[in-house]
């Protein structure tokens, strides 16, 4: 689950509003928004899914997201292979 960044920070990063009318092609949109949302902070291997249930009685969903943010993932060192010169083309 979301251990990181707190529901109401996550609720900001997304479409989906509650009382909104159910949309599941934007809930698939924060899927990837959040997904994304993840992958820039460093947590390259997370992943998110979503469960919808459906009240006919109620005419009402309600989504969970789920999330699993696995490690943090840092830049442990950068190299360059390829050329070792460029010649300044004026």
């Amino acid at each position: 689950g979301n251990t990181q960044y707190s529901h109401r920070r996550l609720t900001k990063e997304i479409g989906s509003k509650a009382s909104q009318p159910l949309d599941e092609a934007q809930i698939k949109n924060d899927v990837q928004t959040l997904y994304k949302f993840y992958e820039k902070k460093g947590y390259a291997n997370a992943t998110v899914d979503y469960v919808l249930e459906r009240d006919e009685e109620e005419k009402t969903g309600t989504v969970t997201f789920k999330i699993q943010e696995g490690k943090r993932i840092r830049v442990n060192g950068i190299k360059f292979t390829g050329n070792q010169k460029i010649a300044a083309q004026e």
